[in-house]
This record gives structure tokens, sequence and C-alpha cells, in this order.
């Protein structure tokens, strides 16, 4: 009869302590849920971000590929020029304010190059690629 009573409490006691055990690992897991989902979304609101700053460096390399192109047949036409005209000397100063503006675009191009680059490598593993 003691052993039955000492065998029930001790079945009684584990069952109890299991319990807690079992509702705080609960606790616990539902606590990492939350910061999981929470994690989620600021993931998914920063590549929304990223993603408006991907598209718009894409219409400003746009504009810029047309720009450069515009001034590269200008600089062009200057080069071929310069030598043949009265005032030389303005036109070659013309010429390399010109080649001047294609470096500084050419540097500003590679910018929106790269913002678009990493964007798509965001993109690749967001998709699993």
């Amino acid at each position: 009869m003691k052993k039955l009573l000492v065998a029930g409490t001790i079945l009684l006691s584990a069952s109890a302590f299991s319990t807690g055990v079992t509702a705080e690992f609960e606790s616990r897991f539902n606590t990492l849920e939350q910061e999981y989902k929470m994690l989620m979304q600021k993931e998914d609101e920063r590549y929304n971000s990223e993603k408006q700053i991907a598209e718009t460096a894409k219409a400003t390399l746009a504009k810029q590929r047309e720009l450069y192109n515009q001034i590269s047949t200008k600089s062009a036409k200057l080069g071929q020029i310069k030598d043949v005209k009265f005032y030389k000397e303005q036109y070659g100063e013309l010429a390399k304010k010109y080649q001047d503006a294609l470096r500084e675009l050419e540097g500003q191009m590679k910018e929106q190059e790269s913002i678009i680059n990493r964007f798509q490598q965001l993109q690749a593993v967001k998709e699993g690629k």
C-alpha cells in the first residue's frame, strides 16, 4: 500500500512537472515564432524599399545613357572640327569640358549599375536562385 501511495505521488508530481515544462517550452516557442514573423516583415519592408531604389536607379540609368550618347556625339564632332575652325583653342577647351562631363557621367552610371546589381543579387537570394 505504501509502495502504491509513493508511486502515485511520484507519478502525480512528474506529470505536474512535465506539464509546467511543456507550457514553458510552448511559451518560448510562441515567442520565437513572433520574433520570426516580425523579422520576416522587416525583411519584406526592406526588400520593397531596395526594390524601389533599384527601379529609380534603372530609370536614372536610362536617362544617363541617353545623355551620354548625346554628349559623346557632340564630343566626337568637336574632336573632329577643333583643328579646322578659326577658334581652335576655344573648341579644344570645349572638347575637354565635354570629355570631363563624359567621365563624370560614366562614374554616376557605374553607381546606378551597382545599385541595380546589388538588388538583383538580393532578388536572386529571395527567390532562391
